[in-house]
């Protein structure tokens, strides 16, 4: 679980780095909602199973699906 965090984290970064090399604005733009949109959702996805799989006791921070319901 945490190898596929940190291979996001990895894919997230490779992507920014790759992303001012891209010729024009509108290129880069292109470039991170395409190849940005999937790596952060590559990501996205790890930290969910990471959120599933640990207790509620044991994870720190507020659940995703408490900041999604709490009013």
């Amino acid at each position: 679980m945490a190898e596929a965090i940190e291979e996001g984290v990895a894919r997230v970064n490779e992507v920014l780095e790759k992303a001012p090399r891209q010729k024009g604005h509108e290129t880069q733009a292109r470039f991170l909602c395409d190849q940005g949109g999937e790596a952060l959702s590559g990501l996205r996805a790890a930290c969910d199973r990471a959120e599933e799989a640990v207790g509620r006791d044991a994870w720190p921070l507020p659940k995703y699906r408490d900041l999604l319901f709490l009013v």
